[in-house]
């Protein structure tokens, strides 16, 4: 590398909530800290406490050093907030070191403050997702707005996953005199793009594992089981096909694992059985594998009210799935209108006339609703390995003291 002797030495501390590489905001930070550790930085890795004994981040990666912070948690709690900012300045001001890079809203507001109050010259953060989105309540985003406001005054680099997070936090005067770039992830899509066929009896006896006959048309999900996810509007919106397309089945791929997210698959559960669909909404609960999944879908369906990429739903287009997603930013930037069926945004019936014209089209045998394949090639290339670490060690090599303030004026510039 030609900037390896530049970063030799130099230490580096990536900091998220989540412990675990399991889900692809911590497999994201381990491929980043593989970057970093390539280059020639001394890398360490800080997580918070999972809820049950996951996996860590820094699992098989030699060199790393791993930190844990319990206090430092997924949801907002308010007094363990305040000790997990205590506890991340300490630590910060203990190893001295040279960048701190957050990941997530909550390690990154928590994080970035507590590295500029113990002096890191270089803060970086990685803005996987929108922290803040009309789908909050006013108050809520609000809150969110001028968190990401204070943390911005002691941030030097951003860098954005989607052009439109970068578009959405200039457009709230966050970060103004941060470095800011867009740097597209690398999202593993060749191996969907890729993946060999079901033979027609793999497949089937695949659909009979979860209830499924050949006359049945499956509309599926790969989410976590949060609220903005929006589980419920998709189950409201098959509850106006039943009647008219009782083949119709909804399979949900995803599990529970916080208390808060346990709390809302118990909402769900109430509102099928309130809507009479029991039997035609599956729960497969958390899956490590989807790629089966995929190939047992009849169409894919994105309800969410917000999203940085919608990595699911980008998994499903490189598949061939015709998608029927809510009118998003990243629907915007990322999807020609023909290759998906947008619906206006938070509208069930639309949601429900969406789905409806893709269970028409494919009971007529219609290729028209499917992506094409220039499109799912040039997704797959969008958001490739190569692509993302060439970019990648771009940046951290430009990661040098002379290109950053000092946190003083970081504090003082805004």
């Amino acid at each position: 590398m030609a900037n390896r002797s530049q970063a030799n030495g130099r230490r580096l501390c990536h900091v998220i909530t989540t412990p675990t590489d399991q889900y692809s905001s911590g497999l994201r930070t381990r491929m980043e800290a593989e970057i970093a550790l390539d280059l020639g930085y001394r890398v360490d890795i800080v997580t918070g406490q999972g809820p049950t004994d996951e996996q860590l981040i820094s699992h098989g990666l030699p060199g790393v050093k791993y930190w844990r912070v319990p206090s430092l948690t997924k949801y907002i709690y308010p007094h363990r907030d305040i000790k997990a900012l205590l506890d991340l300045y300490a630590l910060f001001r203990r190893q001295k070191y040279q960048i701190v890079h957050t990941h997530l809203a909550k390690a990154g507001v928590l994080g970035r403050l507590a590295a500029g109050l113990a002096g890191v010259p270089i803060i970086v953060h990685d803005v996987h997702g929108p922290s803040f989105s009309p789908a909050h309540s006013w108050s809520q985003r609000s809150l969110f707005i001028n968190l990401e406001r204070l943390a911005g005054l002691v941030t030097t680099h951003y860098v954005f996953y989607a052009r439109h997070l970068k578009e959405d936090f200039a457009a709230h005067g966050i970060g103004p005199k941060a470095i800011k770039e867009v740097i597209y992830p690398d999202l593993r899509l060749k191996t969907f793009l890729e993946a060999p066929p079901l033979p027609a009896d793999h497949r089937k006896k695949l659909r009979v594992g979860w209830g499924l006959g050949p006359e049945h048309l499956v509309i599926g999900y790969v989410a976590r089981l949060v609220p903005s996810k929006a589980h419920h509007l998709v189950i409201e919106a098959l509850a106006h096909l039943v009647d008219r397309w009782p083949q119709a089945r909804l399979l949900l791929v995803g599990g529970a694992i916080w208390p808060e997210e346990q709390s809302y698959l118990q909402r769900l559960q109430k509102l099928v059985k309130t809507l009479n669909l029991e039997g035609k909404v599956i729960f497969t609960g958390h899956q490590m594998e989807v790629i089966a999944f995929y190939q047992i879908f009849d169409l894919f369906v994105t309800p969410s009210l917000y999203e940085s990429l919608g990595n699911a739903m980008l998994e499903a287009l490189v598949m061939g799935l015709p998608v029927v997603a809510f009118d998003i930013p990243a629907v915007h930037e990322l999807c020609p209108p023909e290759e998906v069926i947008v619906c206006p945004f938070g509208q069930i019936e639309e949601l429900a006339r969406g789905l409806e014209q893709v269970l028409t089209q494919l009971n007529t045998s219609s290729e028209d609703i499917r992506p094409s394949l220039a499109f799912r090639q040039d997704l797959a290339d969008k958001f490739s390995a190569h692509r993302w670490k060439e970019k990648l060690e771009k940046f951290y090599s430009n990661l040098t003291p002379d290109r950053s303030l000092s946190v003083e004026e970081n504090f003082t510039r805004n």
